[in-house]
């Protein structure tokens, strides 16, 4: 099975972190992939490929991102899909301040990190409600 956009930018995001030349990059992928493209990877592929680039330095914030794994809080989960929401209202340039701004005014709360796991899916309703009125019928 192929590869999805997001794991082929995220190994152009690795490379570029990196600070990895075009050259070595494909020879990584020759020798690690037996690829001469990443859209040629397949899964197996893909996990090799990212262990060489964090073993070249680089880390990933996914984690930081979706604050990991947090009792009594939004999931990782449903923080990603508060952002795709709020990015589907607001527009694709949608920050999280304007994400933070929009929370504070409706649930009162400064930060989508402070999101509790019992107020996540009535801000979920009200995005996805939002987005609806929103699209023309």
């Amino acid at each position: 099975m192929p590869l999805s956009r997001e794991q082929i930018a995220l190994i152009h995001v690795a490379k570029d972190r990196v600070a990895m030349a075009e050259d070595d990059y494909r020879a990584l992928l020759r020798r690690v992939g037996g690829v001469e493209s990443s859209r040629q990877l397949d899964a197996a592929g893909f996990t090799a490929v990212m262990k060489e680039f964090e073993r070249c330095g680089f880390q990933s914030d996914a984690a930081r991102k979706a604050f990991g794994n947090r009792t009594g809080m939004a999931s990782a989960g449903q923080v990603q899909l508060i952002r795709k929401l709020w990015q589907d209202f607001a527009g694709a340039e949608a920050a999280d301040k304007s994400l933070g701004v929009w929370l504070d005014r409706k649930f009162k709360v400064s930060s989508i990190r402070f999101v509790t796991a019992a107020a996540a899916p009535r801000v979920i309703a009200a995005l996805t409600a939002m987005a609806q009125r929103r699209q023309p019928t």
